[in-house]
């Protein structure tokens, strides 16, 4: 493999994706209006990696409703593979909703390229189950 890692890595955003579902769905959770975040990415995230999402409440304006919350991505290995400060307005009331289980995505190589080929363009592979 030619990439500085001399392995397939995972891309740094996925991380960011997840701190998004921690704070979306867990703490603050539901009803959390997400302001922004600064991400560091500093190590690799690996294939087969084990990621556990740490959220610590920094700042908080109660007449705002708002917080700023510090986070890591730690793996399996205790090691921080991405920083995060993110400011988010946190419910006031405690918001439930019922459990949605959303249909699996999957990604086959072989179909999107021999799709590909035909004239239809999209803007990138990724894309492409939402044309299915």
């Amino acid at each position: 493999m030619s990439s500085r890692f001399r392995e397939v890595i995972g891309h740094g955003m996925w991380s960011g994706a997840l701190i998004s579902t921690v704070l979306g769905t867990d703490f603050p959770g539901p009803g959390t209006i997400y302001l922004g975040e600064s991400l560091r990415f500093r190590r690799p995230v690996k294939v087969g990696d084990t990621i556990t999402i740490k959220v610590t409440a920094k700042e908080k304006d109660a007449t705002k409703g708002k917080v700023v919350l510090d986070t890591e991505c730690v793996n399996q290995d205790g090691e921080i593979v991405v920083s995060d400060s993110a400011e988010v307005i946190a419910p006031k009331e405690k918001v439930r909703r019922p459990k949605v289980y959303l249909p699996a995505v999957h990604f086959d190589d072989k179909e999107i390229m021999r799709r590909s080929a035909s004239p239809r363009r999209f803007p990138s592979a990724g894309s492409w189950a939402a044309f299915r």
